[in-house]
């Protein structure tokens, strides 16, 4: 992109200085309307030797002795308007041009039009319509540089129109207004932008006005005056820099309160809800640089200091000394939700901050971080201490991070040693009475955490860690569970979670575990729960008012793709609502291997007990995968006993093939005729075939028959018959 608006402003530059070098040659000898349009050919003509696109000019008039005028400059190529300017004028003065001086009092271009396409190796159009143009090696000896004045140079109502691959580049940018001047000498230079604004459009983006004055000597320069407002947001600055020994400068920027909301588009990523007015100032001396910055948003602040003692020295002269810094910091009333884009963080950030170091490089610098947010809240909780110890020397780090408040205490203490190559580290979490709730904000999380947990272990590469760690809990709480004790201890190696033991009680249950998990070799994990009521894990269980106590053995073995799982419950006596039953045993197996998942499973449970019925038992087996399963059922009391064998095909669409269903009540027996029947269900539709449950296959037969379709859209067609049906042995007692 830059290397084509350099294209441009070459090729503008050799449109103007070469019409006006023929215009100022042909003025000595002619001014007749004629030889004017001549002159307006031949530039045109001339134009073909650097452009591979068409130059037209439309007229061209003026005194050549004081100014000229060029109306409608058009440039196309390959049928595309790339360039047209309205009109470009200029007053100039020809006698100083004897001394080497180039005076034009006067520059005036309207209504400027551009357009820029890029095609898809990247490349531009106005890259493209320039010829090459030989090098050649000037033998001319240079006896200095140019003076050049243009005290008064205007652009009005410039547009450039843009398509791009890149969405962030604007579409449109119209509205270009600019006044300027220009002076340079063989030792300096000096700019004054009084006046610029534009318009962007897709995305939106305007620059209301930018003003500065620039002057630039060889070992001097100075920015003054610099203005820039844009729809929401304005910046005032200043700057100066010497570059001769002493090398000293200074830099100051000013800005209202910050609207990052009108740069979304740029930089998408980038949004804080928080619009702090911006205070900066700049100092260097010899190699000293010193920055200090200050954000206020209403009472919120944040005031840093960074100093080094050799960052000029570090940046300008490759100096080979470890660069050395320092950052002192004050927050005060900082809503950290606000800087960070997430307003669901309540934290009300309050205290010091500092870091001081030498080198940037981890494994050879020395860096140590420190800060005290005593006066911090957290969640509405304010905290009676938040300390941050940590230092690096040399790719060791060690740290304390403490906080104690409303919400409990804690302390984390790291420690690492060749942290770049082969990390070494040890880490202790220990807490007190620590109330997650509070700490986080969320109220689902309320707990009373008393524990100590520690770390050891070699390399951060999955595939290489080397860890141990153990857990210890006791007289805590999380959420309704009383957590009386927690005791782990685990290694990983190898890609293998080793665990030593695993031991949970709590008022209610007690749960061991023991074995290992191998992310890529052969796993073994063997647990056993014991539990007497389930009030604690209510929170866990989708039911209400489920009494009930019993045991849950499962082990799981085998390879990451192929688990082989095994699971035992039973429960006593238990109770739901209006539901008792006295013991329940649940057994399953499955082979876990995705696609070609299997499993079996069988439930048996005795006396089972809902309101005004009883069923002595209930014996289910259910076999399948995951794409079809089998289930055996069957029910019995001393009235009724009924079996049933039917097929599940999950889907979209679920269908139910029943191929067996006898029912024996009161001396009544009941079959399922010509089997199999078949129900499909479906979120809209509900389809029965051939379903026909008869006491024998004579016409005399109690009978019961469906088929058709139940449909929430479109046209129906279901039937049932229920035919001889003997109600006086149904509700005989």
């Amino acid at each position: 992109m830059k290397k084509t608006i350099k294209n441009i402003l070459r090729i503008l530059g050799w449109i103007v200085l070469g019409i006006i070098f023929i215009l100022i040659l042909a003025s000595v000898l002619i001014q007749t309307r004629p030889v004017k349009n001549k002159l307006a050919n031949i530039a045109e003509n001339q134009s073909s030797r650097f452009l591979q696109g068409d130059l037209t000019i439309g007229k061209i008039d003026g005194t050549f002795f004081t100014g000229i005028s060029i109306e409608d400059i058009l440039l196309t190529y390959e049928g595309d308007t790339l360039l047209f300017v309205d009109e470009l004028s200029a007053k100039y003065n020809l006698w100083p041009i004897i001394t080497g001086k180039i005076e034009i009092p006067e520059a005036r271009i309207k209504q400027p039009y551009i357009y820029l396409k890029q095609y898809p190796d990247s490349t531009w159009n106005f890259d493209k319509i320039i010829k090459p143009i030989p090098e050649k090696k000037d033998t001319v000896e240079k006896t200095g540089g140019a003076n050049l004045n243009f005290p008064d140079f205007s652009l009005t109502n410039g547009k450039i129109k843009i398509s791009a691959l890149d969405t962030v580049i604007p579409n449109l940018v119209d509205s270009i207004n600019t006044q300027l001047s220009f002076q340079l000498s063989e030792d300096e230079m000096t700019s004054e932008i009084s006046e610029f604004s534009l318009h962007t459009r897709q995305p939106d983006f305007r620059i209301n006005q930018l003003e500065l004055l620039l002057n630039q000597k060889p070992d001097y320069f100075e920015l003054k005056n610099f203005y820039l407002k844009t729809a929401k947001n304005q910046i005032k600055g200043t700057a100066s820099y010497q570059t001769e020994n002493p090398r000293k400068g200074e830099a100051n920027l000013e800005a209202e309160p910050i609207h990052l909301e009108e740069f979304e588009y740029f930089i998408p990523e980038f949004r804080i809800p928080a619009k702090p007015g911006l205070d900066l100032k700049t100092r260097i001396n010899g190699d000293s640089v010193m920055v200090t910055i200050n954000l206020k948003d209403q009472e919120q602040q944040i005031e840093l200091v960074a100093h080094s003692s050799n960052l000029a020295d570090y940046l300008f002269n490759n100096s080979d000394e470890p660069l050395d810094y320092h950052l002192d910091g004050e927050l005060k009333q900082v809503i950290l939700g606000e800087w960070i884009g997430n307003p669901e963080i309540d934290y009300l950030i309050n205290g010091d901050i500092s870091a001081s170091g030498k080198g940037i490089e981890p494994a050879d610098a020395t860096i140590v971080v420190k800060a005290n947010l005593n006066e911090t809240v957290v969640e509405k909780q304010r905290l009676k201490e938040l300390l941050i110890d940590l230092e690096l020397n040399r790719g060791n780090l060690r740290g304390l991070v403490r906080g104690d408040g409303e919400f409990g205490w804690f302390e984390v203490q790291p420690q690492i040693t060749d942290i770049l190559e082969n990390p070494v580290y040890t880490a202790t979490l220990e807490t007190r009475k620590l109330n997650l709730a509070q700490l986080l904000g969320n109220d689902t999380l309320s707990s009373n955490l008393n524990l100590i947990a520690t770390i050891d272990g070699e390399n951060f590469e999955p595939e290489k860690i080397d860890a141990h760690t153990i857990v210890k809990m006791s007289d805590s709480r999380f959420q309704k569970i009383e957590l009386d004790t927690l005791f782990t201890e685990a290694n990983y190696s190898d890609e293998n979670i080793i665990i030593d033991s695993l031991l949970l009680k709590t008022q209610t249950a007690s749960v061991n575990a023991a074995g290992n998990y191998n992310l890529e070799g052969k796993s073994d994990i063997h647990l056993l729960a014991e539990f007497n009521g389930t009030e604690e894990f209510s929170t866990y269980i989708p039911v209400d008012s489920l009494n009930t106590s019993g045991k849950l053995e499962a082990r799981l073995r085998g390879q990451k793709d192929s688990l082989h799982l095994i699971a035992d419950v039973a429960l006593n006596e238990s109770q739901y609502k209006e539901i008792i039953l006295q013991k329940l045993n649940f057994n399953a197996e499955g082979q876990i291997a995705g696609k070609d998942t299997t499993f079996t499973a069988d439930l048996l449970v005795r006396s089972f007990v809902n309101g005004d019925m009883t069923l002595d038992s209930i014996h289910a087996q259910v076999e399948g995968n995951l794409d079809s399963m089998v289930l055996d059922a069957n029910l019995a009391n001393e009235e009724l006993n009924t079996s049933i064998t039917t097929g599940f095909v999950p889907g979209d669409e679920l269908k139910l093939i029943i191929n067996k269903w006898e029912i024996n009540y009161k001396n009544q027996e009941w079959a399922l005729q010509q089997p199999p029947a078949i129900v499909k269900i479906d979120s809209v539709n509900y389809e029965v075939e051939n379903f026909r449950l008869a006491t024998n296959p004579s016409d005399s037969a109690q009978v019961i028959e469906a088929e058709g379709k139940i449909t929430r859209q479109g046209e129906e067609n279901f039937k049932l018959k229920i035919a001889n049906i003997d109600i006086s042995k149904i509700i005989e007692t």
